[in-house]
């Protein structure tokens, strides 16, 4: 049964779109990597360093389309909201066996 995960980046990430590490050799291993292309700065003074991604599985074959309105919605909010992403998913990739799509906010 084929099924899929999207990771968002949300576009108020600083380096946005973020790249991400990759490396299959011996383990699987997956990484955003805001880092990988030079040293990152953190500001003067302590103030938090906010990054935020949402992870999605989904059912069935990737939609494209679908995948881009998630993001727009995702990157519309200045919070996570994972449940108004999961409300949206099992819109989008509905699923004959009510397993539906699922998503998660990391912020």
């Amino acid at each position: 049964r084929l099924a899929g995960v999207a990771i968002f980046d949300h576009p108020g990430n600083p380096r946005y779109p973020t790249p991400f590490f990759v490396m299959n050799k011996g383990y699987g291993y997956l990484s955003a990597a805001p880092t990988f292309r030079r040293p990152f700065q953190l500001a003067p003074g302590g103030e938090p360093l906010r990054l935020r991604w949402a992870v999605l599985a989904y059912p069935d074959q990737p939609n494209a389309e679908a995948l881009n309105h998630l993001h727009k919605i995702l990157s519309a909010r200045r919070e996570g909201k994972y449940r108004l992403l999961t409300r949206a998913a099992q819109q989008e990739f509905p699923s004959r066996d009510r397993q539906g799509a699922v998503g998660t906010v990391i912020s």
